[in-house]
This record gives structure tokens, sequence and C-alpha cells, in this order.
């Protein structure tokens, strides 16, 4: 249960549970569409389940907020949001990317890093480096 009692939400009042049911997403510093100025700093899968700790992804994830904030006082914006269709690629990037990782080895097993669907959501499966290049800004189009 990625929110708990957790009662977030977005636009038009549709919660983030609502939104993510039983399979938890979110584009790059855990932002999802329909959620405007929403940073989730324990983003659906971005655990780095190798190497490094908890504070590895919180820094590069501190450090791409800042950017978005950088970016939003740039351009006199008072919301940020990412749009549906680049929601979309990034999730369906990381799925593909999982695909080829441990955690997908035993699709049947019953763990703390897979969803009531079935789905990965706990771990990232980039490498560290890779991931603290996805963050380093964000991406405007």
């Amino acid at each position: 249960d990625f929110l708990s009692t957790v009662d977030i939400r977005g636009r038009d009042g549709k919660t983030l549970a609502e939104e993510w049911g039983d399979s938890p997403r979110a584009y790059r510093g855990g932002t999802v569409p329909g959620f405007p100025n929403l940073f989730i700093t324990s983003a659906p899968n971005y655990s780095p389940g190798h190497g490094a700790g908890a504070n590895f992804s919180r820094e590069v994830l501190a450090h791409y907020i800042m950017e978005c904030l950088q970016l939003m006082a740039l351009r006199g914006a008072s919301t940020i949001e990412v749009t549906q269709t680049a929601f979309e690629d990034y999730v369906a990037g990381i799925d593909e990317a999982m695909q080829r990782t441990v955690w997908c080895h035993t699709p049947n097993a019953h763990t703390y890093y897979r969803s009531g669907s079935g789905r990965v959501v706990v771990a990232t499966p980039y490498r560290l480096v890779d991931l603290w290049q996805q963050h380093r800004c964000p991406i405007e189009e």
C-alpha cells in the first residue's frame, strides 16, 4: 500500500490512490499527470535495490526538484506538471528495462517490491549513474 491513509488530491478532486489503483507509477521526480506541483520523494521505481542507499536517490531527487522549481521561477510559472505522453513513455521505459532485471525472474513471487497488480514498483531498473543523469534537469517539452 504505497499511500496508506494519505489523501492526495489533484485536479478536479481526483485522488492519487484512485489514479494509482494497485499499480503506482510516476515520472522523474515522482510526478503524476493531473497532480500539478506534486513531487513524491519516495516515488515508485525510485529505490536503488542495488548498491547505494536511499540517501543517494533522495539527493538526486532533491536536485531534480530544485531544478524544476528554478525552471518555474525562470518561466514565471505557478505550476509544473508532467504531460500524459511523457509520463507514459517514461513508465513504459521503466517496465521494459525492468524485464531485464533480477526482480522479474520470478514473476509469481509475492514480495514487497511488487504491487497487487504484479508490477515491480519499488526498485529502479536503472544504474545509479543513469538515474543521476536522467535527473540533472527537467525536460521542458
